[in-house]
């Protein structure tokens, strides 16, 4: 079901937060995000149904992020291509800011009961990940 104009104004404008968050913290502009259509549609069925708040969002964000870029690193790593300079080590601090945002929500039990397959699916790929290393 398409969204209504002011659902699709709040999600924007939360989008937009996410983003610039993202890259004013880390350097990761959205261009730089795999996935980043399905990413944004994910994003906004989260966002639509519970309006999170801003740091919930951002929080929410960086894990959609997190999880398409280590699906992606465990594809490439089954494949048995080594990238040299990206490694596990280097996403841990957005892991880390996630749950910063996430503790600093107001929403946080909401948000975090929300993502519970996501938070579970991310444990076990860096887990994956790190003991193929």
């Amino acid at each position: 079901m398409p969204l209504t104009p002011k659902e699709q104004t709040y999600c924007e404008k939360k989008w937009a937060i996410c983003t610039r968050s993202l890259e004013n913290e880390f350097d990761i502009g959205s261009h730089r995000v795999h996935l980043i259509d399905e990413i944004k549609n994910i994003f906004f069925g989260f966002v639509e149904n519970k309006h999170f708040s801003e740091n919930a969002c951002i929080a929410l964000y960086y894990r959609l992020f997190l999880f398409s870029t280590l699906v992606l690193m465990q594809v490439i790593q089954s494949k048995g291509v080594s990238v040299p300079g990206v490694a596990l080590s280097d996403l841990e601090p957005v892991w880390r800011a996630s749950q910063k945002w996430s503790a600093s929500a107001s929403d946080t039990l909401e948000l975090e009961s929300t993502l519970g397959n996501i938070n579970y699916s991310l444990k076990l790929l860096m887990h994956d990940l790190g003991n193929q290393n």
